[in-house]
């Protein structure tokens, strides 16, 4: 019997095996690799799901390009980032993976009952294929949603909810390069303060992975908690930093980096903001890097979004200091069998990801 390819009723998921391609896969599981569900169900979708990987970057862009996105979270980059490390906040317990269907792509991954978990499909009509799926006995939750397609996906036997958590911050570049006005007063003492440190920003390459770490080594070493899931992450972005495409800038002082930020582009108009570190030491120095990274962005980007705040107080308080001129809201939608839904027993999900992508 072939090892599912994502989490059954009946089976457990072999995340590591698959993952690392250990075992031979027979047609007949190449085949269920490649397949589309046939006729628009949870269960059509779960047998087609496959384990989102780097050889997957075309057919992601492809659909990513056609059909943008304005949340953080659907950029290629960033789904591979968080493929092999769970952030607490979306209940992660798989790898992400992925099938398209019904013209659409579907990009998602397991809680630890075993249940579906989906981004906003992508594709012409993703308010439609979020009511057809949500129509079906089997649970599913779609996270992350932006404002406009949760409105129009919502129906009467539906949980929508707003996630102000996780909603984006965005701003406009032109502001964050020149910094004009009184409520960016304080950001501007900031940097003067970073100024007698005589910083030098200059562009970042994949060469300077191991120098970034060592920078978010000091990071962390002053935070209270120095556990933190960003590494894992961080690790990923530089090993294939001229594979993503990402585009970065480091801040010398002395000769030596010590801060650095990296993002790329979301759509024809917005930049993200994946990382940015800093050495505590350099008082002024997280606010330069803030400032120093938007002068950098290129033409055509207009605003720059960087993600969301997760709830945590000091994080919020940082973001709204630098003046959002909107906000990307959020929302979560479950079906009504979600709350009923009881799996545990039955599927077993392997919390480990792939050892590379």
């Amino acid at each position: 019997m072939e090892p599912p390819l994502a989490p059954s009723l009946s089976s457990p998921v072999r995340v590591s095996t698959i993952a690392t391609g250990t075992l031979p896969l027979s047609p007949h599981a190449l085949a269920r690799m490649f397949a589309r569900p046939q006729g628009l169900t949870v269960e059509g979708v779960r047998a087609c799901m496959r384990l989102l990987t780097l050889k997957d970057q075309t057919v992601i862009n492809d659909y990513l390009k056609k059909y943008p996105p304005n949340v953080c979270e659907l950029s290629f980059a960033n789904l591979l980032h968080w493929n092999s490390t769970y952030p607490h906040y979306l209940e992660k317990a798989s790898p992400h993976c992925f099938c398209e269907a019904d013209e659409h792509l579907l990009i998602g991954f397991y809680d630890a009952k075993g249940r579906m978990k989906l981004y906003q499909p992508i594709g012409p009509a993703p308010e439609r294929i979020i009511r057809q799926l949500n129509a079906g006995r089997l649970p599913v939750e779609w996270t992350c949603v932006e404002e406009s397609i949760a409105l129009k996906a919502e129906t009467g036997d539906c949980i929508i909810a707003s996630d102000r958590d996780n909603s984006d911050y965005v701003y406009l570049l032109d502001e964050l390069r020149t910094l004009k006005g009184k409520k960016f007063h304080r950001k501007r003492t900031y940097i003067n303060h970073c100024l007698d440190f005589h910083p030098t920003a200059i562009p970042l390459t994949g060469s300077m992975a191991e120098s970034c770490l060592a920078v978010n080594r000091k990071w962390l070493a002053c935070k209270d908690n120095p556990h933190d899931t960003d590494t894992t992450a961080l690790e990923v972005a530089l090993q294939n930093f001229d594979t993503f495409k990402l585009i970065g800038i480091g801040v010398l002082i002395n000769g030596a980096l010590e801060s650095f930020a990296i993002g790329e582009p979301l759509n024809e108009t917005t930049f993200v903001s994946h990382f940015l570190k800093a050495n505590y030491a350099f008082p002024g120095l997280f606010q330069y890097t803030s400032y120093a990274f938007a002068k950098a962005i290129p033409p055509p980007f207009t605003h720059l979004n960087k993600e969301q705040d997760l709830g945590i107080e000091g994080l919020r308080v940082s973001k709204e200091g630098w003046c959002p001129a909107a906000m990307v809201r959020k929302y979560t939608i479950r079906n009504a069998q979600w709350k009923t839904a009881n799996v545990t027993n039955s599927v077993e999900i392997v919390k480990q990801g792939p050892t590379g992508v």
